[in-house]
């Protein structure tokens, strides 16, 4: 099972690279870059929204000894509790979501709770609101 899991992940990440429309919403201080989201993939299921979002850092930080200067995170957002969680995650080498990658998922959700006024928090609002 868990074969097949992997093989439909490298597909899936193939696929969604392909027809990906990075639209820049915002800055990141700590560590500097941009954040982007792929509006193509906000879907709905009665109860959750789920998006992607790329980081990309001008430098590259440094995550279990490997070098990377992008990431997508495939979030769960739940507009009643107005909270995000992080359901995969997936690190490149290069900018942009290029190059060579790792992944990595959670077991158990950790849902985290963002304020208004941060970049997350304003794209929960933002698209809660126009559910």
């Amino acid at each position: 099972m868990k074969k097949y899991l992997v093989i439909f992940s490298f597909i899936f990440l193939l696929i969604s690279n392909v027809k990906a429309e990075w639209i820049e919403v915002g800055n990141i201080e700590q560590p500097d870059g941009k954040m982007y989201l792929d509006i193509k993939t906000l879907s709905d299921d009665g109860e959750y929204l789920y998006i992607w979002s790329l980081k990309d850092w001008k430098k590259p930080v440094v995550d279990n000894g490997k070098s990377i200067l992008s990431g997508k995170t495939f979030h769960k957002i739940d507009c009643n509790l107005i909270r995000s969680a992080g359901v995969q995650y997936i690190f490149y080498e290069g900018q942009m979501g290029t190059g060579k990658f790792s992944n990595f998922q959670r077991d158990k959700l950790k849902w985290n709770y963002l304020p208004p006024g941060t970049i997350m928090g304003n794209i929960i609002k933002t698209l809660c609101d126009n559910r």
